[in-house]
């Protein structure tokens, strides 16, 4: 028999790893410095350099290990907590962005947003909601979607930038409007979830274009 509610908790990415690399590195360094030139002003710049590099990671480890909600899901349905404005912090809102009862949800999907900072494009695992009531996006009639003049507004809207920033071809509206950010480490234990709330309804995995597949559920369900 299922928990009456079952919530899966923020986990660390790559992007955590890049950076506790990068604060470890730099933390050696300064040691070292201090360690082969002792010195006021060298204990000083150790400090500086301390508090700017290895803050983040430290912090964003911390706010992780607090184990911020992702998903809750339990008979009646499923709800996504979107993160906070400052999205390197690991923090989740405590309202849900979306939440679905498990009768008008269609699918449970897995898709990747990519995003540019600084020259360099990366991409991150998003999970969503599809209900009965989206359309199914196939051939002519995901391209004429795509042509609405509402589409690219709404969309602008909700990501504050460009109507298709970052967002894939095969990504509804719909979809990308009722998604949230969450480590694609955790994808067995979701499918897992919700074959115990709701059997029928499908996780299926997105992250590349016309290569859709179904998750399977991990055979024991962790949930951090």
């Amino acid at each position: 028999m299922p928990a009456s509610t079952t919530r899966l908790r923020d986990r660390w990415n790559w992007r955590d790893t890049l950076l506790a690399s990068g604060g470890g590195l730099f933390t050696a360094g300064f040691v070292l410095t201090l360690a082969t030139e002792p010195s006021a002003k060298t204990a000083l710049a150790a400090v500086f350099g301390l508090a700017l590099f290895a803050s983040l990671p430290i912090a964003r480890s911390v706010f992780l290990a607090r184990g911020a909600v992702v998903a809750e899901l339990d008979r009646d349905g499923i709800r996504l907590y979107d993160d906070t404005p400052n999205v390197a912090m690991h923090k989740r809102n405590r309202t849900p962005l979306a939440e679905v009862r498990w009768a008008d949800a269609r699918r449970i999907v897995l898709w990747r947003r990519a995003h540019t900072a600084r020259g360099l494009t990366y991409r991150v695992t998003r999970l969503g909601i599809e209900t009965n009531t989206d359309p199914e996006l196939h051939g002519a009639d995901l391209d004429a979607l795509l042509l609405e003049p509402g589409f690219g507004a709404i969309l602008s809207k909700a990501f504050d930038n460009d109507p298709r920033d970052g967002v894939p071809a095969h990504v509804s509206e719909a979809l990308a409007r009722r998604s949230v950010v969450f480590g694609a480490s955790g994808r067995r234990a979701l499918a897992a979830a919700v074959s115990q709330y709701a059997p029928d309804v499908p996780v299926i995995d997105a992250r590349k274009a016309g290569g859709e597949q179904p998750i399977e559920p991990a055979k024991r369900l962790r949930t951090y």
